[in-house]
């Protein structure tokens, strides 16, 4: 009898211990997948990031210089329509846009200069966001109506990017 319950004892200390570390394991899994914002949230206002994480819709142009008529050597930017990005495609991008892991912070400063080539319109309800981005220089810039912030990106954001096109 005492053999059985020492054997009862040992077998839930052993269930216990293991779903304690199956747990933690979960929880490491799930902050591991979930985005680290910090930097980013801290850089930009409210709104970028609301747009991003509850965004309906985004399309991608291709940014073309088109001389302006009259005049020599002046150029205007042209939005050409390329395409509406799927679900897959469009949470893809957000995830990656909101993980802080994105970007290239030690190159940040806040005169970044940017030529951008491409242009991603984030649709939220009655607000946008436009992304910006440079693929010479690899800055990208969140523009709404509070402004204007350009960021280094990471060569892995960098490629996502290109790959989206």
């Amino acid at each position: 009898m005492f053999k059985i319950l020492k054997i009862v004892l040992l077998s839930i200390v052993l269930l216990t211990t293991y779903n304690c570390k199956s747990n933690k394991n979960k929880q490491s899994a799930f902050k591991a997948s979930t985005p680290n914002t910090t930097t980013l949230k801290s850089l930009l206002n409210n709104t970028p990031i609301s747009v991003l994480e509850q965004s309906s819709e985004i399309s991608l142009y291709k940014i073309v210089q088109k001389p302006i008529e009259g005049s020599e050597g002046e150029t205007s930017n042209k939005l050409v329509f390329q395409k509406k990005l799927d679900t897959k495609a469009t949470n893809l991008l957000v995830q990656n846009i909101l993980n802080d892991n994105s970007y290239d912070w030690k190159n940040y400063s806040e005169k970044l200069e940017i030529n951008p080539t491409i242009q991603f319109v984030v649709k939220k309800d009655n607000e946008f966001l436009n992304l910006i981005y440079d693929p010479t220089l690899k800055h990208i810039g969140f523009i709404n109506l509070e402004g204007q912030n350009i960021i280094p990106v990471s060569n892995k954001l960098h490629d996502m990017l290109l790959q989206l096109q």
